[in-house]
């Protein structure tokens, strides 16, 4: 180091004390502006000339100035001559002037850096620049390139590079470790090469020696080409195993150079820090600069960076790469010692430190310390061993771990000595000293206080002797904390501490003395002693000695207002204005005073004064008892008292302030009511009214109001007259009108609208303007003329339609003229001077089109065709002259606006001009379908055609469907296509019609098919659904082979077009759709055309009404309906011709005719049959001879005409001589049988019917008499065998005499069914079916001799035995299946003896049985199923009991229905079941599911795979669940990726470059100085130059920028930064500058700290209590609270005496200097910016925040939430510290008592209702009831026998009793009182009770 470098470092180590330089020698330097090094004085900048020998012998060390210092002669420079331009004396260079920076300094000394001689300065070797900056190191390889023109770049020797030449060049290899270490360099490397070392080392050049190899970490030899045996060293791996392996690249990424994204060197290799630490270590350029190929070689052979070929297995307890690391076990998470024990390493082990209790390796065995011949309990106490530790069992009067300490019986929680005595403990017992109050051992006693000498009650109050009650003992003595400081308050209760702090707030402000606890003893909030004094009146206290102040109670005793002034048993009021009277309630009436109040006339009325503001009338404080300023509850009574008196507002509204509010009329409204006259005002008419003032003006019309004593006048503006200006001046009253062209003057009040309403509500816009402004927003004003409301909404009001109150002046009159022209038509302008140009209307004048042409005051409308009028706005009826228009005669003619229109009559078809008849008798043309030329229509569908033979279906240009190929001549064979037409709604009477052309020849059907075909849908599908359905149905309607067929043999030429008709009607309603189909069946070529289809026409019905029984005929223009031949009628309507019902029937004789629709039928009557011989007619049947008689046995038949007689034989009777029966003896009494038996004949021949005879005798005797009847039996056999006359007349009376043929008793009594026959033969009696319970499922009915079966619903059958099966009925089951079940009838469901069901059935049975209405049991059940029981006759009991509760069938439900009758459709969609967005269609019985883009399936749950079909162009498809999405190649977007991406349009290429843009990419093509893909790498200027003194060069485009250290600025950061001019030191701080930097003097006590003092310093952490009662410490800002003796005067010792010391006028005169010192400026007298903080107050640089209940700076002060009671609902408040408490009135709880505790009504019963437990209960009380009904216990409820009285009142007490009771055990209609005694007990209720309702209340 060099002289000058040593007194540089010299002088930077100076340090300034006590003003004074510490270190001398730094004068003389030559370093201008640095030769002290230190800012020393205080202040920032370079010494100013001649500072720089730093001698501070002039006073102001470091601010010499010429001429200052006594030494120097020549400015304080210490040299003579300098800057003259000649070298003399001890000047080392003078350059003839004293700047610095140009090589020679101030003081004539050359700078660093340079060199300088009579010719100049310049640049010294290794600086370089203009300013001669020092060069960076360039190494031992490189040169700096210095001088005036240098740029310091370092330039390297070959080999060699980098910005310090420290690295080797392409070519060269690092020889003896590089050249970044010392002795190191770089040899090319030729003939080295990474295969020469086996690619395990680097190739080097020894020093001096030949070509070697540097081996890598596990490689050795001179090739580096054998791994080393690393093993062989025993000792390698310490006490472990050493084990073989392979090295390995720890970190490849560092065996490489580093470089940073932009492909900029880096530093550092950040991929393994544990290699970067280890390379960095021996080379810290590799972390500080770059990590270049030498870093990376190193890396190359750092075990940190490459695995050794060896691994070291070390043993237990041991680590590290060679077992040279002793493992601490105790280090990890887990402690090995176990319970706590403390674990200490070792070396390979650990051992552990056990807790007491434990022992063992690991501390994990218990110690028994009971086991010991010594007992750790003492006193004879049991020991007890647990895990490490013992418990001691101690026996009484001992306690301790270890019982050893004795039992103090006063510390018990329930003190010995009674009612407060202090307890004192005593070996084996204890001493009580009472109580005040108490006497005796344990203080048991009251004292008689009422009986010592000295009575307690003064000032004659009664003496009552009480016992004493210490209710705060702890209070009543002094409150001292664990050191014995006092205390304020008593903690133990708030209720004490309230009220003696009420009475003395000393106790809870600042201490609860002795005095305090003198004053708890006698207030019964603390201690009720053991009297009582009742005083007189005037006097209060515990003993009668304090005076009560009768003006402090809550409600003064004084009234209205008036102050209260308290006496010595007493008080005085003080009477507000307008009161009198001893209590100040006497109204005054000042109206009657001597001294007239009402001043100027007023007339005086006496009132009753009013206190408007009560609260004005008394001091204003707040919470804390504070006056406070103004006050709040009255603005206008503070306003008034406070215009007398600011005192009131400004600092405290006191007693005067309040006194003086009770005579203030804003306070407090005087007695009295002056009644001024006009002019005057005020409270007593004192005061002149200015009409003038005001936000008024009386004067109208801007008239200027002159205010005089009771008026005012107006002085009026020109267009206005009258003592108020408010009467129009009238400009149109002259002779001549101002107006031209005739235009109306109308003389207007200015301001006001023009547009007048004439008389009659007649009305005009007044002009253009206005009149456009009024139709824009009534557009009724422009078209149905100007009225009143359009007059209105010129005004600018709101109108019954429209709001024109913005419409703004253009309907305002000048004000400058008053009055308007009203224009005639065509005219305009103020005065009428300009023509209106109607025809430049925004809005066209002339209407529908019409051309407008203006002229002077008018204009004309030229009407288009069809309009006429003046504007043109009429229409011209063209239907009323047929001349104007061209209607046929059998059409009507419709007029339009502005044009007409023609309609055909009805039954005329046609455009209305031309109209034919229309023939409503043919089918009616419904549709037709033709070909445009070449078209095929859109919605037909072509299939199966044979493209590939160019044949198919299409329509050629002539307009024709066919098929054939392309050229229409021809077509291949084994072809075949269809062609299926649009589907339509087939009509009724449907008709297709289609003209076909085709090949008929012979041959024909064997080689070519043609067919029509019809596919149909019903009509209730849509035609997509049903062509997926099955229910689609094809017919063939027509084809060419059957016709072919049907010509027989008749001949056809080929191409001949036919109709052919098709009828369709059997599918009305269906839809329907044709399909033609070819096929050339054979293989062979056709050269004819195939097919030719035109004109397809559906027809429908006629469109005439005829009957369909009658026939149409068409007429001209209509139709005319005839009924066919058995009809008759108009035609439109046929009916039926009756021609049975003419006066000769069709039918001839003995017929019947029977008339039908249209015809008739005749037929034979009864015995009749057609005549075989006449067409009509019928002849008689001989029934006798056919055997087709009915006249039964004992019965003889004769012929007649259409029929026959009956005549029975002899001996039997019968009527009609039918069913002839023998004379029965029982029907003429002469049997024995009564009435209630049946005699039976037996005479009866048993042979007397024709149907046979089994009696062999009988069959016998008869065959005698007629052979015939041996082997038949006919009636004439029957009627001889009962004696008759056979046939032919034979006579068989013989065996009537004989008897052969009759019975053998004469009769014989039998019964009835039903009826059973008595022992006496004879009678018989009914049987009553019904006991036997026939009817199964019914009721039965008993009836003589039988009984009935009433079934119920779903029965059937004799006996109601049969099911109905309902299944049966169709469609009962709509959407589902029956299955067939048993009823059951409501009864069923109320057969229990409990209950019943139906509620139904139930009334009905109540009906007969009332007490069934409450209550059921069997007989209750017997009479539901129609039984007669012991209480009513229910055998009438039908319906609903019979109704039928359960059907006889049950319906089982198709999917998608439910239902009883699976009628009712299930909406699947509520469920949401489709997936994945899809929308859902409840359709009947399903759903549907419609899928969103990119789902299908049933529920929209399959994914599509769209990437199937590679929509991607130019990317990847990744399908996703419901879409897909291409991933595109660069270059290419869109949703496929087929859109080149454009890169271009983003401007990728900077810095001026040129983009082409290329398919899937693009190309920048960079201007010079720019490379890179997108031009964006510029060429650093700072590698070549080191151009920043102080600061860090950073590259910029183009150019480079220097980041100047803190402190440093300039070009090339060498210029110091004044920090301090731009005040950065806070806070009222002052700063001083350095070199490069700056520090702020915080002020001590400030509370700021940091290096600008702007860091605010926590107080609150300093761990210091400022804030009381567990209030939180709030740090903040400290702030100047205020700064001391800033005035003409300082009253503060301190701050006069520091300033003073720095400028002593100050001591006797204090001015605005001595105020400026004080402020810590410099003055004119002394430099005070040290002064320091003495004249300022900091705010404290915290606050506290207060919990609640507490206030204060300190929050040391209670809040007395009670002085604005916070308890609602009348709770009373209980103030205590830090808090309070409610005490809360009836019905209210919470703790501002808000909650409303009263009971809420639950719910109700009746005994009637029965008890809800089952069956018999036990008694229970109302309380209990409610408990068990609503739930919760007895105890919280309450009873009552009305909704809102609470009464603990109830109808019962129980149930389990009869509802009824003698009137002596209970009174009637007394509620039971379940307050009462008795509550528990049972009680009976009255009969009327049962039914009473009873509430109950939690």
């Amino acid at each position: 180091m060099n002289a000058s470098g040593w007194l540089r470092a010299c002088c930077a180590s100076a340090l300034l004390i006590a003003g004074t330089l510490a270190v001398a020698g730094c004068e003389g330097v030559g370093i201008e502006g640095e030769a002290d090094g230190l800012l020393v004085d205080g202040q920032s900048g370079a010494d100013i000339a001649g500072g720089g020998d730093m001698s501070s012998l002039d006073g102001t060390v470091g601010l010499d100035t010429p001429g200052s210092d006594l030494i120097d002669a020549s400015g304080g420079d210490g040299h003579s001559g300098c800057g003259d331009g000649v070298l003399d004396g001890d000047e080392t260079c003078d350059d003839g002037n004293s700047e610095s920076g140009d090589g020679c300094d101030p003081g004539c000394q050359v700078e660093p850096g340079w060199l300088c001689d009579d010719a100049g300065c310049a640049c010294d070797a290794g600086y370089f620049g203009p300013n001669c900056a020092p060069c960076g190191d360039c190494g031992a390889f490189g040169i700096c390139n210095d001088g005036l023109d240098g740029d310091g770049a370092c330039a390297c020797q070959d080999g060699y590079h980098g910005d310090d030449c420290r690295a080797c060049a392409e070519g060269y290899a690092p020889v003896d470790g590089g050249p970044w270490v010392d002795g190191g360099s770089c040899m090319p490397n030729d003939a080295c090469s990474e295969a020469y070392c086996s690619g395990n080392g680097l190739c080097v050049y020894p020093d001096g020696g030949p070509l070697g190899c540097e081996c890598f970490v596990g490689w050795e030899g001179d090739a580096c080409d054998t791994d080393t045996d690393e093993c062989a060293d025993d000792t390698l791996c310490g006490g472990g195993v050493c084990v073989e392996q392979p090295p390995m690249e720890l970190a490849p990424e560092c065996l490489e150079q580093q470089s940073d994204d932009n492909g900029d060197p880096a530093a550092g290799c950040a991929s393994s820090p544990d290699c970067e630490a280890a390379v960095c270590e021996k080379d810290s350029y590799c972390c500080e600069e770059n990590w270049d190929q030498a870093c990376a070689d190193q890396a190359w052979m750092n075990p940190a960076c490459n695995v050794p070929g060896y691994m070291c297995e070390c043993p237990e307890g041991w680590g590290g790469m060679h077992c040279e690391e002793n493992v601490d076990e105790c280090a990890g998470d887990e402690n090995p010692c176990a319970n706590d024990g403390e674990c200490i390493d070792t070396e390979g082990a650990y051992e552990c430190a056990c807790v007491a209790g434990w022992s063992g390796l690991n501390c994990e065995e218990n110690v028994d310390e009971c086991a010991g011949d010594e007992n750790p309990c003492a006193n004879d106490s049991e020991c007890i061993d647990t895990d490490g530790s013992y418990e001691c069992a101690c026996v009484a009067g001992w306690s301790g771990a270890n019982c050893e300490e004795n039992v103090d019986e006063c510390a018990a929680d329930e003190n010995p000595c009674q009612n407060g005595g202090e307890c004192s403990d005593t070996d084996g017992g204890f001493d009580c000293a009472c109580a005040e109050g108490w006497e005796g051992a344990d203080c048991a006693d009251n004292t008689d206080e009422c009986a010592l000498e000295e009575a307690p009650c003064q000032n004659g109050g009664a003496c009552s002797d009480l016992t004493p009650e210490a209710l705060a003992p702890e209070c009543l003595v002094a409150q001292q904390d664990e050191e014995g400081n006092p205390l304020a308050g008593c903690a133990s209760s708030d209720t004490c501490t309230e009220s003696v702090c009420a009475k003395d707030a000393f106790c809870c402000d600042f201490s609860w003395d002795s005095l305090c606890a003198s004053q708890a003893k006698v207030d019964d909030a603390c201690n009720k002693l053991g009297f009582a004094c009742e005083c007189p009146d005037g006097w209060t206290g515990f003993d009668c000695g304090t005076d009560v102040n009768e003006c402090a109670a809550e409600e003064s005793p004084c009234a209205n207002g008036a102050g209260c002034q308290n006496l010595e048993g007493g008080f005085e009021c003080l009477c507000s204005a307008g009161w009198t009277g001893e209590d100040c309630s006497e109204n005054l009436n000042e109206c009657e005073l001597e001294e007239a109040i009402c001043q100027n006339g007023g007339l005086c009325s006496d009132l009753e004064p009013v206190v408007d503001a009560p609260e004005c009338l008394e001091p204003q404080a707040d919470a804390d008892g504070n006056l406070v300023a103004g006050c709040e509850t009255s603005d206008a009574c503070t306003e008034s008292v406070c215009a007398d008196d600011p005192y009131c507002c400004e600092t405290a509204w006191d007693s005067l302030c309040a006194s003086d509010a009770g005579s203030n009329t804003a306070c407090v409204l005087p007695g009295f009511s002056c009644e001024c006259p006009e002019g005057w005002t005020g409270n007593d008419c004192s005061q002149d009214v200015d009409e003038c003032v005001g936000d008024e003006n009386p004067c109208s019309n801007d008239g200027e109001c002159i205010n005089n004593d009771g008026g005012f006048d107006c002085a009026c503006s020109p267009l206005w007259t009258g003592a108020l200006c408010d009467e129009n001046v009238d400009e149109c009253a002259g002779d001549e009108s101002p107006c031209a062209n005739e235009g109306v003057c109308i003389d207007l009040v200015p301001g006001v609208t023009q547009c007048q309403v004439a008389a009659g509500g007649v009305a005009e816009p007044c002009s253009d303007a206005c009149a456009q402004a009024v139709n824009a927003l009534d557009d009724w004003c422009g078209v149905g003329g100007w009225d009143s409301s359009c007059a209105d909404c010129a005004a600018g009001g709101v109108t019954g339609f429209a709001d024109c109150t913005e419409i703004g002046d253009v309907c305002l009159g000048d004000p400058s003229l008053g009055m308007i022209c009203e224009c005639a038509v065509g005219w305009t302008g103020p005065m009428c001077e300009q023509d209106v140009n109607e025809c430049s209307f925004e809005e066209p004048i002339c209407a529908n089109g019409a051309e407008c042409v203006n002229s002077d005051g008018a204009y004309e409308c030229l009407c288009a065709t069809g309009f006429q009028g003046v504007h043109c706005e009429e229409d011209v009826n063209e239907c009323a002259d047929p001349t104007l228009n061209d209607c046929s005669d059998n059409g009507s003619c419709s007029n339009d606006f502005g044009s007409y229109s023609c309609a055909c009559n009805d039954g005329y078809d046609g455009d209305g001009v031309d109209c034919a008849d229309v023939n409503e008798c043919e089918p009616a043309l419904l549709s037709t379908q033709s070909f445009d030329e070449g078209l095929m229509p859109d919605s037909w569908v072509v299939s199966d055609s044979d493209e590939e033979d160019d044949v198919s279906w299409y329509v050629n240009e002539e307009g024709v469907l066919r098929f054939s190929n392309s050229a229409g001549d021809a077509y291949p064979g084994d072809v075949s296509g269809s062609v299926r037409t649009a589907p339509t709604l087939i009509p009724e009477q449907g008709m297709i019609h289609a003209d076909v052309a085709l090949d008929l020849g012979d041959d024909s059907p064997n080689y070519d098919k043609f067919s029509i075909r019809m596919i149909t849908c019903p009509e209730d599908m849509t035609w997509e659904a049903c062509q997926e359905s099955e229910l689609a149905e094809v017919v063939e309607l027509w084809n060419k082979a059957s016709y072919y067929e049907a010509l027989s043999g008749e001949d056809m030429v080929e191409g001949d077009w036919l109709t052919i008709h098709l009828d369709v009607s059997a599918w009305a309603g269906y839809a329907g759709a044709l399909v033609f189909s070819f096929d050339s069946v054979d293989d062979l070529v056709n050269a004819t055309p195939g097919v030719f289809v035109d004109n397809l026409e559906l027809s429908g019905p006629p469109l005439a009404a005829c009957s369909d029984m009658a026939e149409c005929s068409n007429t001209d223009g209509a139709y005319g309906c005839t009924c066919i031949p058995g009809w008759e009628g108009d035609g439109f309507q046929c009916a039926n011709i009756d021609e049975c019902d003419a006066e000769e029937s069709p039918c001839g004789a003995n017929s019947t005719c029977e008339d039908n629709a249209g015809s008739y039928e005749c037929g034979c009557l009864d015995g009749y049959i057609p005549d075989p011989d006449a067409e009509v007619g019928c002849i008689d049947i001989d029934e006798c001879a056919e055997n087709t008689d009915d006249c039964g046995n004992h019965s003889v038949c004769t012929n007649t005409l259409g029929g026959f007689t009956c005549e029975c034989v002899a001996g039997y009777g019968g009527q009609d001589g039918k069913a002839c029966e023998n004379v029965n003896e029982c029907a003429e009494g002469l049997a024995a049988c009564d009435d209630t038996a049946i005699c039976n004949d037996q005479s009866t021949n048993s042979c007397g019917t024709s149907v046979g005879c089994d009696d062999d005798g009988c069959r016998a005797a008869v065959a005698e008499l007629d052979d015939y009847c041996a082997d038949n039996w006919d009636s004439g056999c029957a009627a001889c065998a009962a004696g008759g006359t056979g046939i032919g007349g034979l006579d068989c009376g013989e065996i009537a005499i004989s008897g052969v043929c009759l019975g053998t008793e004469p009769y014989f009594c039998s019964c009835a069914d039903g009826f059973t026959l008595n022992d006496d033969g004879a009678s018989c009696s009914d049987i009553d079916e019904c006991l036997d319970a026939p009817c199964v499922h019914g009721a039965c009915t008993n009836e003589a001799g039988s009984y009935t079966c009433e079934c119920e619903p779903g029965w059937e059958g004799v006996n109601c035995e049969l099911n109905i099966n309902e299944c049966l009925e169709d469609g009962l089951c709509n959407n589902g299946s029956c299955d067939d079940t048993e009823p059951a009838l409501a009864y069923e469901h109320c057969t229990g003896n409990t209950a019943c069901d139906v509620p139904e059935c139930q009334a009905a049975v109540g009906a007969l049985d009332d007490w069934c209405l409450d209550n059921w049991d069997s007989s209750c059940a017997s009479c539901a199923q129609g039984g007669v029981t012991e209480y009513a006759d229910c055998t009438g009991m039908g319906a609903p009991c019979f109704d039928d509760a359960k059907p006889g069938y049950a319906c089982s439900c198709e999917d998608g229905w439910t239902g009883e009758h699976c009628d009712i459709d299930v909406d699947e969609c509520v469920d949401s079941p489709c997936q994945n967005g899809a929308q859902c269609e409840n359709l009947d019985g399903g759903f549907e599911c419609v899928c969103v883009d990119g789902w299908e399936g049933e529920l929209c749950g399959q994914d599509i795979d769209e990437c199937a079909a590679q929509p991607c162009v130019n990317g990847a498809c990744l399908n996703y669940d419901g879409g897909y999405l291409c991933a595109c190649d660069p270059g290419w977007e869109s949703q496929n990726c087929d859109v080149d991406v454009d890169e271009c349009l983003d401007a990728p290429c900077q810095n001026g470059g040129v983009c082409e843009n290329q398919p899937g990419a693009y190309q920048c093509a960079c201007p010079a100085g720019w490379v890179g893909v997108h031009c964006d790498t510029d060429v650093n200027e700072c590698v070549e130059l080191a151009p920043c003194v102080n600061g860090a060069c950073n590259n910029v485009p183009g150019a480079y920028e220097c980041s100047c250290d803190p402190g440093w600025t300039g070009a090339q950061c060498n210029d110091d930064i004044n920090e301090c001019l731009d005040a950065p030191c806070a806070n009222d701080t002052k700063c001083v500058n350095e070199p490069g930097a700056y520090t702020c003097e915080c002020k001590a006590g400030s509370g700021w700290t940091g290096q600008n003092c702007d860091e605010n310093i926590d107080e609150c952490a300093l761990s210091l209590d400022y804030c009381a009662n567990g209030s939180a410490c709030v740090d903040q800002e400290a702030e100047i609270d205020f700064k001391l003796c800033q005035g003409d005067t300082c009253a503060y010792a301190a701050c006069r005496d520091a300033v003073t010391a720095l400028d002593n006028w100050c001591a006797d005169d204090w001015d605005a200097g001595c105020a400026q010192c004080a402020n810590g400026e410099e003055t004119n007298y002394a430099d005070c910016t040290n002064l320091g903080a003495v004249c300022t107050v900091y705010k404290a640089g915290y606050a506290c925040d207060c919990v609640d209940g507490w206030e204060g700076e300190l929050c040391d002060q209670d809040v007395n939430e009670c002085l604005n009671n916070p308890c609602l609902n009348g709770g009373a408040c209980n103030n205590n510290d830090g808090g309070f408490t409610c005490s809360c009135p009836d019905g209210w709880e919470g703790d501002l008592c808000q909650e409303d505790a009263s009971p809420e009504l639950v719910g109700s019963f009746k005994v009637s209702d029965g008890p809800p437990w089952g069956e018999n209960p036990p008694t229970y009380t109302c309380l209990e009831a409610c408990a068990l009904i609503f739930g919760g216990s007895a105890s919280s409820y309450q009873c009552s026998t009305a909704v809102g009285n609470i009464n603990n009142q109830a109808w019962l007490d129980g149930w389990g009793m009869a509802c009824h009771v003698a009137a002596e055990d209970y009174k009637k209609n007394n509620p039971y009182d379940c307050g009462s005694g008795g509550c528990s007990e049972s009680a009976y209720v009255m009969d009327h009770g049962c039914s009473q309702t009873n509430y109950c209340w939690k």
